[in-house]
């Protein structure tokens, strides 16, 4: 396997989407978004996408240190190692991880 070390990204603005859409699928009209707001958050998720490209083309090169966060990139399958935290892990104590296409906060 091989796995590129990427600085962690942001992933704020895409929770927030996902969070009004799971919402208003399951809640009452007071969740859905209307189009102009759900056109600012898209143009919001551009501009931290844009943000992540480009503290990513800063830190290229750059040794890693103890502490900093960072995401493992498997670059065959261009997928994230993600921890999954809805489903346990088969061990007390262990973590249960796969691969995530879109990566999130959870991804290391």
């Amino acid at each position: 396997c091989l796995f590129r070390i990427e600085n962690a990204k942001q992933y704020s603005y895409t929770k927030k989407l996902k969070y009004f859409d799971k919402k208003s699928n399951v809640a009452s009209d007071i969740f859905n978004l209307t189009a102009d707001k759900r056109n600012e958050i898209l143009k919001k998720i551009e501009e931290e996408t844009q943000g992540n490209d480009a503290e990513f083309e800063l830190s290229k090169g750059n040794p890693v240190y103890y502490g900093v966060p960072i995401q493992l990139f498997h670059l065959y399958s261009k997928t994230y190692l993600t921890i999954n935290k809805k489903v346990p892990a088969k061990q007390e104590g262990c973590l249960k991880i796969e691969l995530n296409g879109e990566g999130t906060q959870n991804s290391w």
